[in-house]
């Protein structure tokens, strides 16, 4: 939450355009944070730099008059699962649209299933997973199609593949403790997704059917690429949820909006790993931690010691890795669309795209939900560029 406010408040006070409230349970650290940012940008009073708003995500009442003072809310508390439902109920009831930068696949299908229809009614968007989580993959997988068709008019993109990869430099990658919770509360909550896809499949197969192009390409636990000169191994983030979402998203669309749609490529999504030795190791502690998920004692020592249990790449409950260490850490992003280069013929080609940026946990992802904010800002009064409410991941949402 810092980091967007740091972004959103230098963007405000370069720009003068949108005015800004930030909101918390605690006001003494928020007027700190208001007084910090202040400074930085030298601004001559934090009063009139933004508000300050009091909320608690335990009190509907509280968090209901607080999505009344806005246009766009932007939620960063998490993990989703225990406090996002709350501030999605009140921007549907406060007619407020809303952004997060969530990355658990149980809450984002859970909101179109539970909120979808009232959102629509009240005509507001709520599109969640606006972070890292998973803007690079949901709009890189739009992005890498439309490039191959640029490329080959007469063609069809049948798949896109994402991989990620981190660059640390000399410091260790820490995530923050909420992301772990989230994790750990996944692994261990994994029958909570099948009920909800039984509920939700019917519904977006009933609105609108995404129209494919090909096979699905095979999808690997792990291998060695080539291209990219590194391991690849299956991601279990949101990534591949979110794109499968926003595709079903955009099929309703196009029948809502009566105008046809493209096909759209298959996905699947990898991480990758420099050697063999990190490989084996990465393979280690997932499988200790899938092992430990499984009971009362082990789930307690996951979310007692990340740090150690996830190979120092996610940090201990209230500590955040400093600025010196963010500045070494980026990522990249590596998409590979393949298809055919003409519909009438059996001749494949892949064409190759990517995005990279800082660290992805902390300046990417406020960067990217603040932007999402911003766009939803824009775009309110231009016809037929956003949905008309709804619960809408990035690329459904975005996509225009």
């Amino acid at each position: 939450g810092t980091y967007v406010v740091d972004y959103l408040l230098a963007l405000v006070h370069k720009e003068n355009q949108y005015s800004v409230a930030i909101a918390g349970r605690d006001e003494k650290k928020l007027k700190e944070l208001r007084s910090k940012v202040s400074n930085i940008l030298g601004h001559s009073g934090p009063k009139e730099l933004c508000e300050i708003l009091v909320a608690s995500a335990g009190d509907d009442a509280s968090l209901t008059k607080l999505a009344s003072r806005g246009r766009v809310l932007i939620n960063c508390v998490g993990p989703f699962r225990f406090y996002g439902e709350a501030v999605v109920r009140a921007c549907v009831a406060a007619k407020t649209h809303y952004v997060d930068i969530c990355g658990e696949p149980q809450f984002i299908e859970g909101m179109i299933v539970k909120y979808d229809d009232a959102a629509r009614e009240a005509g507001v968007l709520i599109v969640p997973s606006c972070g890292f989580d998973s803007i690079p993959a949901d709009m890189g997988t739009i992005f890498a199609a439309q490039q191959f068709k640029d490329k080959y008019p007469n063609g069809a993109c049948s798949a896109v593949e994402g991989y990620i990869t981190l660059e640390t430099g000399e410091s260790m990658a820490k995530t923050n403790y909420g992301t772990w919770q989230s994790l750990i509360h996944s692994l261990v909550n994994t029958k909570d997704l099948g009920s909800i896809r039984k509920q939700l499949r019917p519904k977006q197969s009933s609105e609108g059917e995404p129209e494919r192009f090909g096979k699905a390409p095979r999808i690997h636990e792990r291998y060695f690429d080539s291209r990219l000169g590194r391991w690849a191994v299956k991601f279990l983030g949101a990534d591949a949820s979110v794109v499968r979402c926003s595709q079903f998203g955009i099929a309703k669309r196009s029948k809502l909006e009566n105008v046809p749609a493209d096909p759209l490529p298959h996905f699947a999504a990898y991480m990758t790993i420099s050697n063999r030795l990190w490989l084996s190791i990465f393979m280690f502690f997932g499988m200790i931690l899938v092992l430990l998920s499984k009971f009362k004692f082990g789930q307690w020592l996951l979310l007692k010691y990340p740090s150690f249990f996830s190979f120092g790449m996610f940090a201990p409950a209230n500590e955040n890795p400093k600025p010196e260490e963010l500045k070494k850490i980026t990522f990249r992003y590596d998409l590979f669309a393949s298809g055919v280069t003409d519909t009438a013929s059996n001749k494949t080609a892949v064409v190759h795209s990517a995005v990279s940026g800082p660290d992805p946990g902390y300046t990417a992802t406020s960067r990217m939900v603040a932007s999402s904010a911003i766009t939803i800002l824009q775009s309110l009064n231009k016809p037929n560029v956003l949905p008309c409410g709804g619960v809408w991941t990035p690329a459904a949402a975005f996509h225009k």
